[in-house]
């Protein structure tokens, strides 16, 4: 059962649709994905629905976007009730706030001499979550930036002076959040998120699991990373992160596959859910 459970579609950053990430899973390998949205569950029930012929099994999946002082921190959500009206209303909140947030970066881009237009990005986002990735791909074609890296590096990092925080969401909420709707929570990339120094912290408030396996986590990372999870049975999952191959063209769906056992602990746990 190889697996990826960190692939974005278009309801978020990515560039392919859900039925497009599907086939291309199954090109690549893969026969378990789970389309991880930021903030967004809108690829999960068209994903389904295209997986039936393909013999791929489709996990619902989110990313959700979490701040700590100094730290901005994502945590995934697998396996929970995707269609609770509790969380779509939590969730509409969200999408909300992603788009007022567009329009104060922009604003804060303006003040130093960076003119994107607003409702350009969020016309090229669309209906999903709108983020700091499409507001990139809008300052590179209108000149802004070399590349979608070069854009983060220069303007849209955590930090910099024209980064603006998410809704006001702790880890603690969205794992709590996440087990309402029955689901396990997993701490997204803890190194990309620099947070290794605090991973006690997540254990405190309840986390299930880690992304121990990810594209940018060297071995040493990953030994780390495992290391704790064994030590606090915690869940451990892997994804590639994939938004598609124009985002990043070194990442193609199957890059990265999670051993069965890591997929196979994870149905076992779900399975004992009360």
């Amino acid at each position: 059962m190889p697996a990826d459970l960190h692939i974005h579609s278009t309801f978020s950053d990515g560039t392919d649709t859900p039925e497009e990430i599907v086939k291309k899973a199954a090109v690549g390998g893969l026969t378990v994905i789970s389309i991880t949205d930021h903030d967004n569950i809108d690829a999960i029930k068209p994903a389904i629905k295209a997986a039936q012929d393909l013999s791929i099994e489709v996990i619902p999946g989110i990313e959700l976007s979490t701040e700590l002082p100094g730290y901005e921190i994502h945590i995934l959500g697998f396996y929970f009730d995707y269609e609770s009206e509790f969380l779509n209303n939590f969730l509409k909140k969200l999408v909300l706030s992603r788009r007022e947030r567009i329009y104060k970066i922009a604003d804060k881009l303006s003040n130093i001499g960076v003119k994107v237009d607003a409702e350009k990005i969020l016309k090229s986002a669309g209906q999903g979550s709108a983020g700091r990735p499409h507001i990139a791909r809008v300052m590179v074609e209108d000149g802004f930036a070399s590349d979608i890296g070069d854009a983060f590096r220069k303007y849209l990092n955590f930090g910099l002076p024209s980064y603006v925080s998410h809704y006001k969401m702790t880890p603690k909420e969205a794992v709590d959040l996440i087990k309402k709707c029955g689901g396990f929570s997993v701490l997204a990339h803890p190194a990309a998120s620099k947070c290794r120094h605090i991973l006690d912290n997540f254990i405190s408030d309840g986390i299930d699991g880690i992304e121990v396996f990810y594209l940018n986590h060297n071995n040493f990372q990953k030994k780390e990373f495992l290391d704790f999870a064994i030590k606090n049975g915690l869940i451990i999952t892997g994804g590639s992160d994939y938004h598609g191959v124009s985002i990043n063209k070194n990442v193609n769906l199957g890059d990265l596959k999670l051993n069965d056992k890591y997929i196979i602990d994870l149905k076992n746990r779900r399975n004992l859910k009360p």
